[in-house]
């Protein structure tokens, strides 16, 4: 059974990931180029294939937020991202938002081949390495920056999906 107030955070926190990669509404404005999913605990690398494959019949990068069960409030404690380019799928299962001094929101693939991930009308654009400037504190930002949206009245939000499972 499901706690209705982590599910509530959970939702709010899908929504302020939408408000970041679009705070002025322009990339949803001409098309829906993000599919944002969540799950309390662990999503199996099963949920993320299915999710990119499912994004990606709306023409749509799939971003699959985890939370860690009891502690939602904190915000996600893992970011998976998958996309289709040029018929081929691409999966990160390991990446962390980051938020530059500018305020533009980004997302970042860390392990053995960093990535840094932007967000357009056309979907996420990939770039190799890690951001410029300072990482940590990239990292920092984005997630106050997630918690304070995710604490704002929802109105209008446009998730998606949400599916939440026991860890």
């Amino acid at each position: 059974m499901f706690d209705t107030a982590a599910e509530t955070i959970v939702k709010n926190h899908l929504a302020a990931v939408r408000r970041a990669i679009d705070p002025h509404r322009n990339l949803l404005a001409a098309s829906t180029p993000y599919v944002v999913a969540g799950s309390i605990g662990r999503a199996g690398r099963d949920a993320i294939v299915a999710g990119t494959h499912a994004a990606d019949t709306a023409d749509a990068d799939f971003i699959h937020l985890e939370f860690e069960p009891g502690a939602e409030r904190n915000g996600p404690v893992n970011v998976a991202i998958g996309m289709f380019r040029c018929g081929v799928g691409h999966i990160w299962e390991s990446c962390r938002f980051w938020l530059g001094e500018d305020g533009r929101m980004m997302l970042v693939a860390t392990g053995s081949k960093p990535t840094t991930m932007t967000f357009c009308t056309d979907g996420t654009n990939t770039h190799p390495g890690m951001p410029n400037g300072d990482v940590e504190g990239g990292f920092h930002r984005a997630a106050e920056r997630l918690r304070e949206l995710a604490a704002l009245p929802s109105g209008a939000n446009h998730i998606v999906k949400i599916s939440l499972r026991a860890a």
